[in-house]
């Protein structure tokens, strides 16, 4: 009996793996679905609600990185709001 659980608990962490694998998967197809004319290295992945999301350095705006997650903490965000403050993107 104690085996049959053991393949249980394993089947139950298999299909969670898999579950996080496929959403992950849909996240890496979405960039070149929603960025398709976008330069890869300018691309970063960052969080907005929780969420994973891209951010493209050539198009985001001051107000756009405000928006994202740990925006006042996260060095690549600071950097980038000063950029785009300055002008370069936003």
């Amino acid at each position: 009996m104690i085996y049959i659980l053991g393949i249980d608990s394993y089947n139950m962490d298999a299909t969670e793996e898999i579950q996080s694998l496929r959403e992950e998967l849909e996240f890496y197809k979405s960039l070149w679905i929603h960025h398709s004319m976008s330069v890869v290295c300018m691309m970063h992945v960052k969080y907005k609600n929780g969420k994973r999301v891209w951010v493209n350095l050539q198009e985001a705006t001051y107000k756009q990185l405000e928006t994202l997650d740990n925006h006042d903490t996260d060095p690549d965000i600071i950097r980038w709001k000063k950029d785009a403050y300055r002008g370069f993107g936003g």
